[in-house]
């Protein structure tokens, strides 16, 4: 039986171990004291009850994730679905853009502001512009090199799409313009273009995560006996 040493206990390194682990001995490394990675959920109260928030990972289209959506499905994870759509924000909650609008109010909103209709019609053409590239399967340019060559304005860019993207991603915002442009636009286009329902976790991405460490037999921490929290950093999958 091989020995295998897996670093890093976020969605893959997880879901590697338990790939492995009934055909070789896995060792899984983390230095977090927490196995998720990029799958982190926060409970949050509501007068409706509890609302899973995440911080990271939150939602997929089962057609551009389908190894992922496979796994899902072999471990039973339970998944929802909803209508695609995006709202943005001013953070002041006075200037809010539902896309595409939703009822009479989100239209006026759209019609009623040149703002609005700037940040519309350049969010379209930034998925519009990029569908030659996506078919190419081109991974070359960058989201910088991209934003560019489209001609999207640069006050669009700093003020309402890069901040966007980033939620999105879960990533800081000044990280973006390093993606690679084709990676964003297929995610981004399935969603205006494709399917227009997207799926997430129920309960959140950490459930993900949780799962996978319950189907996964754990073993002692591998410090020599250093303590609860070494245990916690190092977790022995075998």
């Amino acid at each position: 039986m091989n020995r295998i040493a897996i670093i890093g206990g976020g969605g893959a390194g997880l879901l590697s171990a338990w790939l492995l682990q009934n055909t070789h001995s896995v060792v899984l490394f983390e230095e977090e004291p927490f196995l998720g990675g990029h799958a982190h959920s926060v409970p949050i109260q509501t007068e409706r009850g509890v609302v899973w928030v995440d911080t990271g990972f939150r939602y997929f289209f089962p057609h551009t994730y389908p190894i992922f959506t496979a796994a899902l499905k072999a471990l039973q994870v339970p998944i929802c679905t909803r209508p695609a759509g995006m709202s943005f924000s001013d953070g002041r909650g006075e200037n809010t853009l539902t896309a595409p609008p939703t009822n009479a109010r989100s239209l006026l909103s759209l019609a009623s502001s040149p703002q609005h209709l700037l940040w519309s019609a350049s969010f379209y053409w930034f998925l519009r512009a990029g569908l030659p590239l996506v078919a190419a399967q081109d991974w070359r340019p960058s989201l910088r090199e991209y934003l560019i060559t489209s001609r999207i304005p640069t006050s669009v860019q700093q003020n309402y799409l890069l901040p966007s993207l980033a939620s999105f991603w879960g990533a800081p915002v000044e990280a973006m313009p390093d993606f690679p442009a084709y990676d964003v636009l297929r995610v981004m286009q399935q969603g205006k273009f494709g399917t227009p329902y997207y799926s997430f976790v129920e309960g959140g991405g950490s459930t993900y995560a949780r799962i996978l460490r319950e189907r996964s037999p754990r073993g002692p921490g591998r410090d020599g006996g250093a303590g609860a929290t070494a245990q916690a950093r190092r977790q022995g999958l075998e």
